[in-house]
């Protein structure tokens, strides 16, 4: 079993962690992975980091046989957190999937082989195209 728990520029550059690891050699459970960035839960960017891991654990699938998200519960109540960053926040009348949570629901009903319809209705209108310090690859935040 290996587990990680790491920042979202971490899970990126991680996604291709098992492509060369031996075939012959024994299979493996990769336990409590998480990308931990946001709070009380995973913020869009840990997910869309999540999103690169898995595409690396499902490319991988001869080798990966399992893999477990951890930590699954956070109580948003004040004074109820234990740690930051849980994949599904809930309290005494609710609960609520994190962006992380959505991209293991998209993962496990989707091949990645596939392409998934997407809106995003009331964005704020752009004038310009960001500054090339604002994408992801060079943005030090």
């Amino acid at each position: 079993m290996t587990s990680t728990s790491t920042c979202r520029r971490e899970s990126f550059s991680q996604a291709h962690h098992y492509d060369a690891y031996d075939r012959k050699g024994p299979k493996i459970f990769v336990g409590e992975w998480a990308t931990r960035e946001g709070d009380p839960t995973p913020n869009l960017q840990a997910a869309l980091a999540d999103a690169a891991w898995l595409t690396g654990l499902e490319r991988n699938s001869d080798l990966i046989i399992m893999a477990s998200y951890a930590p699954l519960f956070v109580n948003v109540n004040p004074g109820g957190m234990q740690w930051a960053t849980d994949l599904i926040g809930y309290d005494a009348l609710s609960s609520y999937g994190s962006p992380s949570y959505w991209t293991q629901v998209m993962f496990s009903s989707h091949l990645g082989t596939e392409v998934v319809a997407s809106t995003l209705d009331n964005a704020p209108r752009v004038s310009s195209p960001p500054s090339r310090a604002m994408t992801p690859s060079t943005n030090s935040s």
